[in-house]
């Protein structure tokens, strides 16, 4: 919807896309003298992409002009295409809770959760170098041993 309210004229828009920048508080009749204005400085937008490049070629000053738009762009641009990463998180929390359910507390929760979703990072961690700058005293060595010496 975000979409449709940047690329077609406001005349063509659905009810649903009005209703939608209402939903994100955005100022509808702002919102379209601002297109209205920006169609003068960018005459060919048929893509998001256009109307970024076009955004950026204008002077910084001129650009704060489109508060609106930019808004509407940049909630345009975070929104995740799948909601998959969040359904395989929730997932995760699921066996993770039933895992450790006698010991967790909300911080133990967060960290296991974190680490195990950013797997691949975790897995290229030199696990021997790490615990050889965490042990650099004489007293962590006595605690933790010299095992990864």
């Amino acid at each position: 919807m975000s979409e449709e309210a940047l690329l077609l004229d406001p005349e063509k828009w659905s009810s649903a896309t009005e209703d939608v920048l209402s939903m994100y508080e955005l100022h509808v009749p702002r919102f379209k003298s601002q297109l209205s204005v920006m169609a003068q400085l960018i005459p060919t937008k048929s893509s998001l992409n256009e109307i970024v490049e076009g955004l950026r070629s204008i002077h910084e000053e001129t650009r704060e002009i489109f508060a609106e738009v930019l808004n509407i762009l940049r909630l345009h641009l975070v929104i995740p295409a799948t909601s998959a990463t969040a359904e395989r998180s929730f997932s995760l929390l699921k066996r993770l809770e039933s895992y450790l359910r006698p010991t967790r507390t909300q911080k133990r929760l967060n960290h296991l959760a974190i680490l195990h979703c950013y797997q691949y990072t975790v897995d290229k961690i030199d696990v021997k170098a790490l615990c050889r700058e965490f042990c650099w005293n004489p007293y962590r060595v006595s605690v933790f041993g010299k095992a990864f010496e």
